[in-house]
């Protein structure tokens, strides 16, 4: 597993790269990135820096290879064990690495592919990487306001998905507000898509009411407008809700995601790669790397 101490990183530092690991570990797929990192460990125990830097790129492989565009979970994997052999015996800077890493990444998960996907309405509220990344949304949200996120990751995590999950559009909306602003092809299609989806803290108390009943008012209890997550609070900024509503917060989302999960286009040569990692790039439809 990830070491757990940095005791000689400052308070400061030592709280950002223990987030950096356990936003790895929430994705769930470590091995791959385990020796690289062995490597900064004991060639370079109080850089922080490389430490920080390389969390980050593993975060961003994690989410974009194997959440989003869901790559077999050893996608790279050779090429990182190498590298991570090479960097630890000093055959490779790690300024080096990390720019070949970036190559990498975008030969698993091109910026095109990444944005075609986030871009695709459908069922989001079944795919496994969105309690990470609706989480991530709101904790973007409450640091944008200065403040943590009132409800603790470990909370949401462990939580049951229908309760701590809000559908804005219900599954079941039988009131006479959505069956007059939705038809039924429009509920079969959006209901579980991004735009649609919010972290909250139980969502029994909006079960199938109509959304200006759920949107409510500051200091009226359980509604959007009283809520202490961000996201339910930016709900509350809508007058209505429709299929046009619906689609601008996905936009919105969107356009957050684009940016959180960017990566800069490195100067390095992308890595070559084995034959059967070539096979985990989706039936080699990416261009071969040189």
């Amino acid at each position: 597993g990830w070491p757990a101490a940095f005791q000689q990183f400052d308070a400061a530092t030592r709280r950002r790269v223990q987030h950096a690991v356990h936003r790895v570990a929430t994705l769930g797929v470590q091995t791959s990135f385990l020796p690289i990192f062995a490597s900064i460990r004991m060639r370079s125990p109080g850089d922080p820096g490389a430490c920080a830097e390389y969390l980050d790129l593993c975060e961003r492989y994690a989410f974009r290879v194997f959440r989003l565009l869901e790559r077999r979970a050893n996608a790279g994997q050779s090429w990182l064990f190498r590298q991570g052999h090479a960097l630890y015996h000093g055959r490779i800077t790690f300024t080096l690495l990390a720019s070949q890493m970036r190559g990498l990444l975008l030969w698993f998960a091109p910026d095109a592919r990444v944005k075609a996907e986030l871009a695709t309405p459908g069922d989001w509220y079944n795919w496994p990487g969105i309690k990470y990344l609706l989480y991530e949304y709101e904790e973007h949200l409450a640091k944008r306001a200065g403040v943590v996120p009132a409800l603790p990751w470990e909370d949401f995590n462990r939580s049951e998905k229908h309760k701590t999950i809000e559908h804005v559009l219900p599954q079941t909306p039988t009131d006479s507000y959505w069956t007059k602003r939705w038809t039924a092809e429009q509920i079969k299609r959006l209901t579980h898509d991004l735009g649609n989806l919010c972290i909250t803290f139980d969502n029994s108390a909006y079960g199938n009411k109509p959304f200006p009943e759920k949107k409510g008012a500051v200091g009226q209890e359980g509604c959007y407008a009283n809520s202490t997550l961000h996201a339910e609070r930016e709900l509350a900024g809508y007058t209505d809700w429709t299929e046009r509503e619906l689609l601008d917060r996905r936009q919105a989302i969107v356009d957050w995601a684009l940016t959180r999960w960017e990566v800069e286009v490195p100067e390095a040569d992308v890595p070559v790669v084995d034959d059967d990692e070539e096979d985990a790039a989706d039936g080699g439809d990416n261009p071969a790397p040189v």
